[in-house]
């Protein structure tokens, strides 16, 4: 019998186990809620479109345009990350892109149609990348390969509720008041970029970190700030480089 064959690595492939690893609940839950606007955006793009009085098509064609420009921009992000860091990227695209969605309301869609597009454009290509971030680390955070491949399948299936949720909240949002207020909670949920908001458990004095994983910066607790966090989360990108 292999080791990964043993009762004990079964156990540790369960998605209990890999949830219960350190930072990986934080990390992954944060995660997906900073990628549910990605389900969002293009629906409420579409909605607010349609109730200013504009065509479908028109609302089609910007939703593309914001997928098209987030889908484009990716790898260009991916790799300034690999040489800068993952929180010098994803903290200002995170907040240029709810900032584009902020304005498209304000702005209006139909008097100027062509500014709508250049915002659209914008707003795709800052989407933040929580999702190739998240990838990078998980070396790190989890060096067991057996875990990391439980953990890579379980943020593989949960990504597929985002696509269900979030035309679902855009829906809701847009019938209980409008779709502006359904593109300020998209901005809303992008702009914190939760991965690094989360605060840390803090450790007895002298005690070693858990096994395995990766150790946040000294002075952490809970309530950390969103500074520290993201020096951790900066610290741990950097070691997978």
């Amino acid at each position: 019998m292999t080791p990964t064959d043993s009762p004990t690595s079964r156990a540790r492939t369960t998605y209990g186990a890999v949830l219960g690893s350190p930072y990986v609940a934080r990390l992954l839950g944060g995660t997906l809620v900073g990628r549910l606007p990605n389900g969002m955006a293009p629906v409420a793009i579409v909605l607010l479109v349609t109730t200013d009085g504009g065509t479908l098509a028109f609302g089609g064609l910007l939703s593309a345009l914001y997928g098209l420009a987030s889908a484009l921009s990716q790898p260009v992000k991916g790799r300034v990350m690999d040489r800068h860091g993952q929180t010098r990227v994803s903290g200002p695209a995170a907040i240029l892109n709810s900032a584009a969605l902020l304005a498209l309301p304000t702005i209006g869609t139909i008097g100027s149609p062509a500014v709508a597009v250049v915002i659209v454009v914008l707003g795709g290509l800052a989407a933040p990348p929580l999702e190739a971030g998240l990838r990078a680390l998980w070396p790190s955070v989890l060096p067991d390969p057996v875990r990391r491949h439980t953990a890579l399948a379980l943020d593989t299936g949960t990504q597929g509720l985002l696509y269900i949720t979030g035309p679902l909240l855009v829906a809701a949002l847009t019938t209980a008041h409008s779709p502006a207020l359904a593109l300020a909670s998209t901005a809303a949920l992008a702009w914190p970029a939760p991965p690094w908001c989360s605060p840390h458990r803090r450790r007895a004095p002298g005690s070693p970190p858990p096994p395995g994983s990766a150790e946040p910066p000294a002075g952490c607790s809970t309530g950390v700030c969103s500074c520290c966090s993201s020096r951790w989360w900066e610290s741990v990108s950097r070691s997978v480089a």
